[in-house]
Parts: C-alpha cells; sequence; structure tokens
C-alpha cells in the first residue's frame, strides 16, 4: 500500500512539473510574440549602386550640356541627288546628362529649306575600347537610327568616324558613305559641328556646318 502511494505521489509529481514547464513555455512565448525578431529590428542601411561618372564622359557634360541654338548651312551635294542643294536652316537642341552622368542624351530640332528635322542623340564612353560611342535617330533615316560611330579627341576637337549605306539617286543602287562628324572650337557658350563625308570612295566633302549657341 506504501508503495502503491509513493508511486502515486512521483506521478503527480512529474504531472505537476510538465504542466507548471508547458505553463511557462506558453508565458514566455506569448510575451516574445510581440517583439520583433532581431534581425528585423536591425535592418541594413540602404546601399548606393550609382556608378561613378568616368573622367571622360565628366568632360563632356562640362563642355556640351545645355541649351543650345543652331544655325545651319547645308553644301550642294548633287552625287546624292537634285535634293540636295545648298541651304540654310534655323534649330535648337537641348543637351542632357544620362544616368550617373556616363552618357550625352541629346534632342535636335530644326526647321531649314529642306522641310523640318528632328533627331535624337546618344553619347557614351566605351571604356573597354578607349573610344567614345553615339547613336543617332532622325525623322530622315528610313532605319530609323545610324550604326554607332565611334569617336576621339584628335587636338582640341572631338571626331567620330562612321560608315553608312543611304539611297542613291539611281534606283536601286545604293551609296556607300565614309563620314567625319567633328566638334570644333568648343568654348563655354559656343561650339562648332560639321560633317564631312566620301560617297563611294571619292574624296571628303563638307556636308554640313552647324554653329551652335547658348
Amino acid at each position: 500500500m506504501r508503495m502503491r502511494i509513493s508511486w502515486l505521489l512521483i506521478v503527480l509529481g512529474l504531472c505537476l512539473g510538465v504542466a507548471l514547464a508547458q505553463e511557462k513555455t506558453a508565458k514566455t512565448a506569448a510575451k516574445d510574440a510581440g517583439k520583433a525578431p532581431v534581425s528585423a529590428a536591425k535592418k541594413m542601411p540602404p546601399m548606393d549602386m550609382t556608378a561613378k561618372q568616368s573622367p571622360e564622359m565628366a568632360k563632356l557634360t562640362k563642355m556640351f550640356v545645355g541649351n543650345w541654338v543652331a544655325d545651319e548651312k547645308f553644301e550642294a551635294m548633287p552625287e546624292m541627288g537634285p535634293e540636295a542643294v545648298a541651304g540654310t536652316g534655323k534649330g535648337s537642341e537641348v543637351i542632357k546628362a544620362g544616368p550617373a552622368g556616363n552618357s550625352l542624351i541629346a534632342d535636335f530640332k530644326s526647321t531649314s529649306t529642306m522641310g523640318p528635322f528632328s533627331g535624337h542623340g546618344v553619347i557614351w564612353w566605351d571604356a573597354k575600347a578607349g573610344v567614345y560611342r553615339s547613336l543617332w535617330c532622325d525623322s530622315e533615316g528610313p532605319g530609323g537610327c545610324d550604326a554607332t560611330a565611334t569617336g576621339k579627341w584628335e587636338g582640341n576637337d572631338l571626331v567620330f568616324t562612321a560608315n553608312a549605306e543611304m539611297p542613291g539617286p539611281e534606283p536601286r543602287k545604293k551609296m556607300k558613305l565614309k563620314m567625319r562628324q567633328v566638334y570644333s572650337e568648343v568654348k563655354p557658350a559656343s561650339f562648332t559641328f560639321y560633317i564631312d563625308s566620301s560617297i563611294n570612295g571619292g574624296a571628303m566633302k563638307r556636308m554640313i556646318t552647324i554653329k551652335y549657341k547658348k
């Protein structure tokens, strides 16, 4: 009889211990439920992933960003057909720095003796190739945009070169152009841009000169 009572006391003690432990665990869980996890409370500061502006683009940004007034002068180019006559035009160009300052974005509009014209250009620095690159899209190009030109400094002039094809005056015959696009006489409030081209391997001739002023 005493042995049975002893076992009962032991069993009751174990059950009571388990119950007290469960109650303590429940209270602790309820208390901690209102607390934010330690990892959530200590948030990492946001990372700045913005790229640094390259020195090559910083130089162009200082020179060209702004609102410009443009005076155009077209040279007669009989090799390109009867429409390519001499003429003049007036326009404007807005040049802005692109994302992180690592590109220039230009929007150009003009009206000339050849009618209205609009264009959109982007210039950036290709560090791997060690050259500037440019892409040009305009209202006269049947393909929308021209292939990229490559540019380097030649003394104080920024010179881009490119090869292109365009419809010739003869039906179903394209002309091959080799072009030099030059930014020269660059000053704080003015610069000159001109394009020379060679058609089908001929001599380089001036196509257009644009004088820019702020």
